[in-house]
C-alpha cells in the first residue's frame, strides 16, 4: 500500500529550516511514495509574511524535487493557506493563479475580542474558563466558516486548537460543547465534496487530530475523502505516525485514504 504524507514544510515556511531535498531523501528512507510541500501561506498580515514569495518558492521547489526524484518519489505542490477569512479576496486569487495539486485550509488565529493572536501564542493559561470556552467557540466557528466559504481541497487539523489549550499548557476542553459546530463542519465538508485531514503531528502528546470519535462521526454522515498529514518540518518527521494514521482509520470504518494530485482527489484502497 502507499504511504502518501499530503501536509510537510520546508524552509520556505517561516516556522521550518529544513532543505526540501532533505525532506524528500528522508521520505525516501521512510519508505513513502509521495509527499506535497503545503508551507505556510498567511492570509493575516500576508504582507509581513510575504505569502506570495512563500507560494512561489515552494512551488518551485516541488518542482525540482520532482524532477530530480522521480521514479523514486512523488513530491506535489501544495500550499497550506491559513487565515483565509482575515484576506480571502487575496488568498483567492493566488489560489486560482496557482498550479497547485493540493490546497489545505487551516485556522491558526482566531477572530475574537480575546486574544487574537496565533493559538500558539495565547496564554491560554491565564484564562478563565469562561474565555476558554469563549476562544475554542470562536476557534471553531472560524473552522467552520472556512469550510463554508472558502477554496480549498482539504481541511486541516480540525481540532488544532488542543494542540496548545491540552499539549502545551495542560488544560482540560471537553469538546462536547462544541460537537453540534463540528458536526455542522463535517456535513459541510462533506457536501462540497472537500476532505478532512488525519494529523498525526501529536499523536503521541493528545491524541489526533481529530480523534476517532470525530473520526467516526464524519464516516457515519457519509464522510470518505481523508488524507493524512504529518505537518513535518523537519525531516526525521516525515512519516510520524502514517501508519498508526491508517490503523486508526481502518478501525473507524474507512477502506481508504487519499491524496490530491492537480486538485484532484487520489485513492489509496487499504490492502
Amino acid at each position: 500500500m502507499k504511504l502518501f504524507n499530503t501536509h510537510t514544510h520546508t524552509n520556505n515556511s517561516v516556522d521550518c529550516k529544513a532543505l526540501p531535498i532533505d525532506m524528500c531523501k528522508s521520505a525516501i528512507n521512510a519508505g513513502l511514495s509521495g509527499i506535497a510541500f503545503c508551507d505556510h501561506c498567511h492570509g493575516g498580515n500576508y504582507i509581513t509574511h510575504r505569502t506570495y514569495s512563500v507560494l512561489k518558492g515552494s512551488m518551485q521547489d516541488a518542482k525540482l524535487m520532482a524532477s530530480q526524484f522521480e521514479g523514486s518519489l512523488e513530491v506535489l505542490a501544495g500550499a497550506e493557506f491559513d487565515e483565509i477569512l482575515w484576506s480571502p479576496e487575496y488568498i483567492n486569487r493566488l489560489i486560482e493563479s496557482s498550479p497547485l495539486d493540493i490546497v489545505l485550509a487551516s485556522v491558526h488565529r482566531v477572530r475574537t475580542n480575546l486574544d487574537p493572536n496565533y493559538i500558539s501564542r495565547v496564554n491560554f493559561s491565564a484564562y478563565t474558563n469562561t474565555q476558554l470556552r469563549e476562544h475554542a467557540k470562536s476557534y471553531f466557528e472560524d473552522v467552520l466558516e472556512t469550510a463554508e466559504k472558502c477554496d480549498f481541497d482539504v481541511l486541516s487539523h480540525l481540532t488544532l486548537i488542543l494542540r496548545y489549550v491540552r499539549g502545551s499548557h495542560k488544560l482540560d476542553l471537553d469538546l462536547a460543547e462544541f460537537m453540534p459546530i463540528i458536526d455542522k463542519t463535517l456535513k459541510v465538508l462533506i457536501s462540497r465534496e472537500k476532505a478532512l485531514e488525519l494529523n498525526s503531528s501529536e499523536f503521541e502528546n493528545i491524541g489526533f487530530m481529530p480523534d476517532a470519535e470525530i473520526l467516526k462521526r464524519y464516516r457515519s454522515f457519509g464522510g470518505e475523502l481523508v488524507t493524512i498529514g504529518t505537518v513535518a518540518h523537519k525531516p526525521k518527521r516525515i512519516d510520524y505516525g502514517i501508519c498508526e494514521a491508517v490503523q486508526l482509520l481502518k478501525d473507524c470504518g474507512f477502506d481508504s485514504y487519499y491524496y490530491y494530485k492537480n486538485r484532484q482527489p487520489q485513492k489509496i484502497s487499504f490492502e
